[in-house]
């Protein structure tokens, strides 16, 4: 596979695919979390919600996307999940849970001072195994180290060990597991790895 190029930010015609790319990432959680009813819903709720500043994006030579990288800081979040839009696209009432997961997860994953989070990575399926993700995570964990940040923190579920094994390999170690069980075993997992990298 040649060579991705990595853009810092999501330019505005890469939302879309760089939506797709997510939403197909993380199917469970979109239709038990997010409350999609379609893989098509679910992708427009996250380009609706996405900060492209917060960004990357991963780009073959041709220009399509193969991968996207978000992050949170201090104070900005790579998806802002609305309830306005959620009721919108959801309806009123599947908005509530939706909004309650999404805030949930903002609050117990806040990074403090210094700190960037890896909200999200997802690869498209056809590009996964070509070291996309491993591009995608060196240069934000590069632009953190650049930045000043004195660490990078990341979640993992129970069930995706492919995942853990690559932040492994990369430095990141476990800091400590939560168990979720019922509330998320919907959603394909029953606990949460939080891991972190010192820089």
């Amino acid at each position: 596979m040649p060579t991705a190029q990595i853009l810092r930010g999501i330019p505005s015609e890469f939302l879309a695919k760089s939506a797709d790319i997510l939403a197909a990432g993380f199917p469970l959680k979109m239709r038990h979390e997010l409350r999609a009813r379609t893989p098509r819903q679910a992708a427009l709720l996250v380009e609706q919600s996405i900060a492209p500043d917060l960004g990357w994006v991963a780009l073959d030579p041709g220009g399509d996307v193969l991968g996207v990288l978000g992050v949170d800081t201090d104070g900005l979040s790579f998806f802002n999940w609305r309830y306005p839009m959620l009721a919108r696209e959801l309806g009123l009432l599947s908005a509530i849970p939706a909004r309650f997961f999404t805030a949930l997860g903002a609050i117990t994953t806040r990074p403090g001072r210094g700190l960037w989070r890896i909200e999200v990575i997802a690869v498209d399926e056809q590009a996964r195994g070509g070291g996309v993700g491993t591009r995608l995570l060196r240069t934000a964990i590069e632009a953190a180290r650049d930045t000043g940040m004195r660490a990078v923190t990341l979640e993992v579920v129970d069930t995706n060990e492919p995942a853990r094994a690559l932040y492994e390999r990369l430095g990141f170690r476990c800091v400590r597991t939560q168990r979720s069980g019922w509330l998320t075993a919907q959603s394909g997992y029953q606990a949460i790895r939080y891991m972190r990298l010192d820089l």
